[in-house]
């Protein structure tokens, strides 16, 4: 250090260092406070200058600096100070002065969906939260849930999910009129460095509770065969043992309701399509009606509901799995339609306008309305 300089905040060439850091330089004698400027003061990420606030204090001796923008995980900051730094009897700096850390490579989970707190919630959500960036490293997410707070907060409850991504989608539904208490832990694989987030809770709708409904149409649909014959946007679509039969939704179209289920219905004009045993199953990717293939893309991941035939040429797909997809596709983002898959041939009717999607949603409970008041 230059012999005004006494300390720094962080230290150093200093690692795993928070976002919330404070960041000053402390001096051994008063600086002329009108040099402590951002054209002697600079923050730097590799040779990129970032805008800052500076200030003088003059008790500490101490210049602090107050980035402007948000710090990234597992960056190295360089703080900069000029020359031309004066102290207050007139004598300069002299010479460039700097020193670097580098922040904490995961970031703390926060920002819950359900938000915490959150009542009359979908039993089919999926959990979200905010993640660290991909640049900073390999990163792993634990998932603990359970009916119990205080083994939630011990670290006590059960595993639920290992991801990489941020969010969990789950495989069955979560209890009916229950509390969940979860929680998420956050690993850089890379740098081994961890941060646990805090014990939130959401409370699922109770059995019973009112449900309406809403309609939601397709938003593209298309075949593809052996030997390279593809239909898309067409009045139907054929699923066969010989056929990618793809069907997807709008994120846009899907309402932001706590589903209580959900049913496709789609038209069959083949004879008997039950002898087919229907299913649908989710896509490992995404796709355009225009650009699909057999046997692929898109590709068939899992299987999320057999086609019942209730009515004579209806096909109706139904299961807490389809439900659940259907909500995650809205709210996670990172799933993409679905395959109509079949035994022999069967041939759905898909006329545009037509909705086959309805789903069903927890109706929210209206608000009181104090005697003598009207309602807006």
């Amino acid at each position: 250090m230059p012999p005004q300089v006494e300390a720094v905040r962080p230290q150093a060439r200093s690692t795993g260092v928070s976002f919330d850091t404070d960041i000053w330089v402390q001096f051994a004698e008063p600086l002329d406070s009108l040099t402590v400027t951002t054209r002697n003061v600079f923050f730097k990420l590799d040779t990129r200058r970032l805008p800052i606030s500076v200030a003088w204090e003059a008790p500490t001796r101490r210049i602090r600096v107050t980035p402007q923008v948000a710090l990234g995980a597992r960056k190295t900051y360089t703080v900069e100070l000029s020359p031309d730094l004066t102290t207050a009897a007139g004598a300069k700096l002299g010479t460039l002065y700097f020193w670097q850390f580098t922040t904490v490579s995961v970031r703390r989970p926060a920002v819950p969906g359900p938000a915490a707190g959150a009542s009359g919630e979908s039993p089919f959500v999926s959990l979200r939260w905010n993640g660290t960036e991909a640049s900073a490293g390999v990163l792993e997410y634990e998932v603990l849930a359970n009916p119990d707070s205080a083994q939630v907060a011990l670290g006590n409850a059960p595993l639920v999910a290992r991801v990489g991504d941020p969010a969990y989608v789950p495989s069955e539904r979560w209890a009916q009129g229950a509390s969940l208490f979860w929680s998420v832990t956050a690993h850089n694989l890379d740098t081994g460095e961890s941060a646990a987030g805090p014990v939130w809770r959401f409370d699922t709708a109770p059995e019973g509770a009112p449900i309406d409904s809403v309609e939601v149409p397709l938003s593209e649909w298309a075949d593809a065969r052996a030997g390279g014959f593809r239909r898309c946007m067409f009045d139907n679509v054929v699923s066969s043992p010989i056929t990618t039969c793809a069907i997807g939704l709008s994120r846009s179209a899907l309402p932001p309701v706590k589903l209580a289920g959900a049913r496709l219905v789609l038209i069959a004009t083949s004879t008997n399509p039950a002898a087919g045993h229907p299913v649908i199953a989710s896509t490992t990717g995404p796709w355009t009606a225009c650009t699909i293939g057999y046997p692929g893309p898109p590709y068939s991941d899992a299987t999320l509901a057999p086609g019942i035939v209730l009515n004579p040429g209806e096909v109706t797909f139904a299961s807490d799995a389809l439900t659940i997809h259907i909500g995650a596709m809205r709210d996670v983002g990172s799933l993409y339609g679905y395959l109509l898959r079949s035994s022999t041939s069967i041939t759905y009717f898909v006329p545009a306008g037509i909705a086959p999607l309805k789903l069903y949603y927890y109706v929210e409970p209206r608000a009181k309305v104090p005697r003598g008041a009207s309602r807006p």
